[in-house]
């Protein structure tokens, strides 16, 4: 259930107890926020964390917080650039505690904030959230300038006795298109639901660019007990390769997982299960296994997964049944190609009466993964001559250049002829998408010729499916985030 616009009083209370101290403590924090301790951050990488205004900490380690009662916890961000809405994950032991509320409004970075009800996600286990900032006053740009402040309160009930993370989701700044929670872990996701945690830029700008960037963050997690005398699981894990390509089977080690209750030499160090978060769109993106060592390729199909995604492991401790959670991102990167494609010749006619001249481009885009420098050759006959070599050309990762040309017709008989394109790789050989061809007609002065007129439709339709190709292929190869 979504609850906005509570009373501060109500979310920042710890439990009956005591709110008039925890409402004071909850405004102080958003003059003073502290840094969670145990964890260096980069100078200028923004980071989300999670704290706790009461106990002025991110381990919220009190016996007195028994069944029935509430504590508070807060989400903060430290050293924002310019933004105006956010996504996050944060993940905990349903066993233990559950979100009875949550509010995005009252003394957040936004005094107008919006839950995205068709993406944000309250379920057992994980609160999902995508905030927007709906008053477009600050800056003239709709956003939010500042450097530090809370995002959201979130208060937690308390079910049973034990111990829970308080874990949010790997930062970055692009999730792959291929990223979600996975459909077995979190059947009710709607889709868009996030997976992962950063900050957002989106709008107009004072000069009339428009903008939408996603801005990677770093994390920092918190800690709940309310039991005294035992500890939960520390998880931790290992990938390799540590940069897998595209379609690699990638090996995932959690040995270095361990139950500090329990004494060394026990089997798996007293971890019984490892439950695993691929955070894709893959039939097995989750997993329960008894083994800490696993193997996932990020795939569905014929569809290999590129870009980011935010790793999670869960272990299960063997005495008390205690969780433990680790996140962390991993890339999934395209395999190392050179490929300069001729992605398709444009036309401005499929046909031309003698002596008009016919104009077109010639499109060329680097799907590799490498900058190149190519040489690009241009030809149209029957016969066979050469319209163009254009030398020594530069081109960029994921970079689409054209390049116009121009063909007399005055010396050309009425018939159909052939235009083709190949771009030479300067220091590698080139991939197969390296040539392409269209064709046009030269019409015969008046003359309904119905040869020339199929022969002028089957270019035609030529032309239009290589166009129609070229959208289609820059749509799928849009560029997954580095």
């Amino acid at each position: 259930m979504i609850v906005l616009n509570q009373e501060a009083s109500t979310l920042l209370s710890h439990h009956y107890a005591k709110p008039v101290l925890i409402v004071f403590l909850g405004l102080a924090s958003l003059v003073l926020f502290v840094p969670l301790p145990g964890k260096v951050y980069g100078q200028n990488v923004p980071f989300v964390g999670v704290f706790s205004s009461y106990y002025f900490s991110s381990n919220i380690t009190d016996t007195s917080l028994v069944p029935g009662s509430t504590f508070a916890v807060e989400v903060n961000v430290t050293n924002a650039p310019p933004f105006n809405g956010y996504e996050l994950v944060l993940y905990y032991d349903q066993n233990y505690i559950s979100v009875s509320s949550y509010d995005t409004s009252t003394g957040t970075v936004f005094d107008d904030s919006y839950v995205n009800p068709s993406s944000s996600f309250n379920g057992a286990g994980a609160l999902r959230l995508s905030v927007v900032n709906l008053n477009n006053q600050h800056n003239n740009n709709g956003f939010y300038i500042l450097g530090s402040g809370l995002l959201v309160n979130i208060l937690f009930s308390v079910k049973a006795e034990g111990v829970s993370p308080l874990v949010l989701a790997a930062g970055m700044s692009d999730p792959s298109v291929s990223a979600a929670p996975p459909s077995g872990l979190c059947p009710l996701c709607p889709t868009g639901t996030p997976n992962w945690t950063r900050l957002v830029a989106s709008g107009t700008l004072p000069d009339g660019t428009s903008i939408n960037t996603g801005i990677g963050v770093d994390t920092s997690n918190g800690y709940f007990k309310n039991v005294a005398g035992k500890s939960g699981p520390i998880a931790s894990f290992s990938i390799s390769p540590t940069s897998p390509e595209q379609g690699t089977t990638v090996t995932f080690n959690a040995t270095a997982s361990f139950d500090p209750d329990n004494p060394t030499g026990i089997l798996y160090k007293g971890i019984v299960e490892y439950f695993w978060d691929f955070g894709d769109r893959s039939r097995d993106a989750n997993t329960t296994v008894s083994s800490p060592i696993t193997t996932h390729t990020f795939v569905a199909g014929s569809n290999k997964f590129l870009g980011n995604f935010s790793i999670r492991l869960t272990v299960i401790d063997q005495d008390d049944n205690f969780q433990g959670m680790a996140v962390t991102l991993v890339t999934i990167l395209r395999p190392a190609q050179h490929c300069v494609a001729i992605e398709g010749i444009l036309t401005s006619a499929n046909q031309v009466n003698p002596g008009q001249n016919l104009t077109f481009s010639v499109q060329v885009h680097d799907t590799g993964t490498y900058a190149e420098t190519f040489n690009l050759t241009i030809t149209y006959g029957p016969p066979n001559a050469t319209l163009a070599v254009i030398t020594n050309q530069n081109i960029a990762v994921f970079r689409i250049k054209s390049y116009p040309e121009t063909i007399s017709t005055s010396h050309l008989l009425p018939g159909v002829y052939n235009i083709a394109a190949i771009a030479q790789l300067a220091n590698a050989q080139n991939c197969s998408q390296a040539s392409a061809s269209n064709q046009f007609g030269v019409i015969p002065p008046n003359s309904g010729s119905a040869v020339l007129l199929l022969v002028g439709g089957v270019a035609g339709i030529t032309a239009a499916l290589t166009t129609v190709g070229v959208f289609v292929r820059r749509m799928r190869r849009q560029p997954e985030p580095p």
